[in-house]
């Protein structure tokens, strides 16, 4: 009998595929087989849409009924304050109607033009480098990128990207204000723990592009969606550090460009991301994350009296056993890093891959 519990993903090499999409449907700037860095717009689309509206009708001295005959510029056709809209000719004489606005020419009703004004444009960003390989409709794109991939826990809604920079030397350092000044500017900066309001605040005002933590407390990160970086956490909320496995990751990859995906549906099962490219490798494949619970599996316990501990499946049970709560559960025996052997509900199993 196979059993499946949660699973993260933390990979050191693997191929990536990373959709951005606009809120609504929009225009593709970036072709299918484009290579684009973190900055490159992929696609766009108007925050608002005004119309500018001229009565060519009366501007020509026509029915308007005959207006559709005198229009001169394509409908759909981007235009400029001034360009001509329709114009009446009468010997050398004529008569001009100009556009109002710069544009587009979205119709022509009842002897009216209208212009299609666009105030202002929601733009997404690639936000990391990559390949685009295809179109999600006319709403974005699919970037495939390879490099180290890691799922976080919890993330503050923000993204971005910077150039990866540890700011503690072990898994359990924690974000200090005199570690923050104006060098850290631009970048993503890694760390065991957050314990301090005062030294996010100081992030904000270095300009940092994002923080990694282990940990941070339930009252840190209320405040943390008011900033303007991005903070995911990969261990959880509270004071554990951050598990050797993601902090080892983080120290091979310092100094490399570091992409934040914190903004997430978790209702949709998605989770904050971590992506930092790398050219393409041999072992470079996707990573599947759904797969059955198995011996020799490297796991993080989620629960008391164990939470945040790693270690390896040695012995999985088909038939449910009495816990200490006098509760019954099927579960798994944990080698522990200690070597110590514990019994775990497959609930409380998070399987790294």
């Amino acid at each position: 009998m196979e059993h499946y519990t949660h699973t993260t993903i933390i990979q050191p090499h693997m191929k990536i595929r990373r959709e951005r999409v606009l809120p609504q449907s929009g225009e593709m700037i970036a072709k299918i087989g484009h290579e684009v860095t973190p900055s490159f717009i992929v696609a766009r689309t108007p925050l608002q849409t005004v119309f500018a509206i001229v009565d060519a009708a009366q501007v020509l001295g026509v029915s308007p009924q005959k207006v559709n005959d005198l229009v001169v510029t394509e409908k759909g056709s981007l235009v400029e304050e001034g360009t001509v809209l329709a114009q009446k000719k009468r010997g050398v004489r004529s008569r001009q109607v100009l556009s109002p606005a710069a544009g587009t020419l979205f119709d022509v009703i009842n002897g009216r033009i209208f212009i299609q004004q666009t105030a202002d444009w929601v733009e997404i960003h690639a936000l990391v480098s990559g390949r685009v390989v295809n179109h999600v409709g006319d709403r974005g794109v699919v970037i495939e990128t390879h490099g180290a991939f890691i799922q976080g826990i919890w993330g503050s809604r923000q993204e971005n990207y910077g150039k990866l920079k540890l700011m503690s030397r072990n898994s359990n350092g924690f974000l200090a204000k005199d570690q923050l000044s104006a060098d850290v500017g631009g970048l993503i900066l890694g760390v065991g723990r957050v314990e301090h309001l005062d030294a996010l605040h100081l992030a904000q005002e270095m300009k940092v592009a994002g923080i990694i933590a282990g940990s941070m407390p339930a009252e840190l990160c209320d405040a943390a969606y008011s900033l303007n970086y991005p903070i995911i956490l990969t261990d959880g909320i509270g004071k554990q550090p951050m598990q050797p496995t993601v902090f080892n990751l983080l120290q091979q990859i310092e100094g490399r460009e570091t992409s934040l995906f914190a903004n997430y549906d978790s209702s949709r099962g998605q989770r904050p991301e971590i992506i930092i490219p790398e050219a393409a490798t041999p072992t470079s494949e996707v990573v599947q994350a759904n797969r059955p619970l198995q011996v020799g599996h490297k796991v993080r316990l989620l629960r008391s009296p164990h939470t945040g501990q790693t270690g390896e499946v040695v012995e999985i049970f088909t038939l449910s056993r009495l816990l200490g709560t006098g509760a019954k559960a099927q579960g798994v025996n944990i080698r522990l890093a200690d070597g110590h052997i514990v019994f775990v509900p497959s609930a409380n199993v998070d399987v790294i891959i």
